[in-house]
């Protein structure tokens, strides 16, 4: 039986979404790099994502199916556009999370030299 890929995805609810809706149908399918966005996420997978494949002689109902549940698919704003669009905020995400690792190094490094240079300060102006 000969497969073909209908969609791919980095967005693991996407993917559920889809599964469930093919299983629902009776469309049988099979999934590559699920495994690997579940337990790395968007880092290991790059743009590439998980990959649904479907066999051909279902294509036409399962894309029917995949249009139903993304209709902006269907009028033409792709998948690759809303993936950039979640890698986007993923990142924002990621950055701003960066930011707040960095403050307790703030606080443990930076404080403790500030602190000794005011006693020391102090200690000059009561002499």
């Amino acid at each position: 039986m000969k497969f073909k890929e209908i969609y791919s995805t980095l967005d693991i609810a996407e993917l559920e979404l889809l599964k469930a809706s093919l299983h629902h149908h009776g469309i049988k399918y099979r999934v590559f790099d699920e495994q690997t966005l579940y337990s790395a996420g968007t880092y290991a997978m790059g743009f590439s994502g998980a990959r649904i494949q479907v066999p051909v002689k279902d294509e036409t109902e399962a894309l029917e199916i995949l249009m139903s549940l993304f209709p902006e698919i269907a009028m033409g704003y792709h998948k690759d556009e809303r993936q950039a669009e979640w890698l986007e905020r993923a990142m924002a995400r990621k950055n701003s999370l960066v930011f707040l690792k960095r403050i307790p190094l703030f606080i443990v490094m930076i404080l403790p030299i500030l602190l000794v240079i005011l006693i020391i300060a102090l200690f000059l102006l009561i002499i």
